[in-house]
């Protein structure tokens, strides 16, 4: 269904594609967070209130109010740049963005994305938490004419979510990365 991958030159491009990139913890992250920083955090806010609805909102709000405060950083910028590079200059690759961020973080993920330098590179950024149905929606309507869709996500349950709902698409073919640094 996807491949491991832990480098951004591990990723199969192909011609005329389009690129998906997932934001938070692909290609950028935060000091004092990381995978196991939600899991202990699920856990502690459960534990606490008994309640995985509420432990998940708990969380959220702590990581919101955390990169509020602290400077995106690329995961490998040397490496992402020549995937962005190699993407557009050689395989006329279109690079789009889906994250699980809401809509109203708008203003906030474009300014990380300004202090990672990495702006020129942003087609569009889409927000939708249920990133399998918005593709769905995407290559129905505004990216109908890509054959191959490339997808990186840092998230098993994104991955399996994307292709549950995509990979019976005979219009595209769907190559899924999923992204461990």
């Amino acid at each position: 269904m996807f491949k491991n991958i832990s480098s951004y030159d591990e990723i199969e491009l192909k011609q005329n594609a389009l690129l998906i990139f997932d934001i938070d913890e692909t290609i950028m992250r935060f000091d004092g967070i990381s995978r196991n920083w939600w899991i202990n955090k699920l856990n502690e806010y459960y534990n606490i209130h008994q309640d995985h609805k509420k432990a998940n909102d708990c969380a959220l709000k702590e990581w919101i109010d955390h990169i509020k405060l602290n400077k995106a950083k690329l995961i490998d910028r040397e490496k992402l740049f020549n995937i962005f590079s190699k993407a557009l200059s050689e395989y006329n690759c279109e690079i789009i963005f889906i994250t699980a961020r809401h809509i109203d973080m708008k203003d906030m993920t474009e300014k990380h994305f300004e202090e990672c330098d990495i702006s020129e590179y942003i087609h569009k950024i889409y927000y939708n938490e249920n990133k399998g149905i918005l593709l769905k929606e995407l290559l129905e309507d505004k990216y109908k004419n890509h054959k191959d869709i490339i997808f990186i996500d840092d998230s098993i349950k994104k991955l399996e979510n994307i292709y549950s709902i995509n990979n019976d698409n005979e219009n595209h073919n769907l190559s899924l990365y999923l992204f461990n640094y």
